[in-house]
């Protein structure tokens, strides 16, 4: 609704996809680096053979999950040379500056994020929240910088502006991944616009005694948010 597309939600490769914009949950947070991979794989190589115009992939919002083993397993299975990962959601306050993922005026660590239950979040280091991986090139970078030619790039982002910025360095060989923000400047950097439109308005009841009745208000038929 918010960008004119319609949306679906799938549990698992079991299309036939039709909206424009299909997502494909893997459920795969709660499992075990390896488990997460192989689910990530089988989707992407699943998406991969149907040839759509661009993935993107979703990742929680501070990192919770095998992220790191998720993105390899899909950058190898959609064969893409780099993953573009910008985590932030600067509209609720979730920012990286520094190297650093912030939580309003608040380092991450030092917010109820560290204790959560089965992610407890002992860093702000974005780096060290990710952890190493010894087949996968990991940089960070600051808004403005050129992309690394390979592996996986943490781009650093506070402000809606910073998410356009790095949207707009995408290309056919780089797999974009992140936040809900992140996912809308890219579809923004690609012609897509949020609909302005205000709400319906609430239906007026007929006058007391009246033997007429209201026609509903006018409503926009929309397809489901993407």
């Amino acid at each position: 609704m918010r960008y004119h597309l319609g949306a679906e939600v799938h549990s698992g490769a079991d299309g036939p996809f039709e909206a424009a914009v299909a997502s494909l949950d893997t459920d795969s947070r709660e499992v075990s680096a390896p488990e997460a991979a192989r689910r990530v794989t089988q989707a992407a190589q699943y998406l991969g053979a149907r040839r759509p115009a661009w993935v993107y992939k979703k990742v929680d919002s501070v990192l919770r999950g095998s992220v790191l083993a998720e993105l390899h397993a899909a950058r190898l299975a959609l064969r893409c040379r780099r993953v573009l990962l910008v985590p932030a959601n600067p509209s609720l306050g979730r920012v990286i500056k520094r190297g650093c993922y912030y939580v309003g005026r608040h380092l991450l660590h030092k917010t109820s994020f560290r204790h959560d239950p089965k992610h407890p979040c002992l860093s702000s280091r974005v780096l060290a929240i990710l952890g190493t991986g010894r087949s996968e090139i990991l940089s960070l970078c600051r808004p403005g910088q050129s992309l690394p030619e390979r592996g996986i790039i943490i781009g650093a982002a506070s402000t809606r502006e910073d998410l356009l910025a790095w949207a707009s360095q995408l290309d056919d060989t780089t797999l974009p991944a992140g936040a809900a923000e992140f996912f809308a400047a890219v579809l923004e950097t690609k012609g897509y616009r949020p609909c302005t439109c205000p709400p319906p308005s609430s239906p007026v009841p007929p006058p007391e005694h009246s033997n007429h009745t209201c026609d509903p208000p006018g409503q926009i038929r929309s397809t489901p948010p993407c």
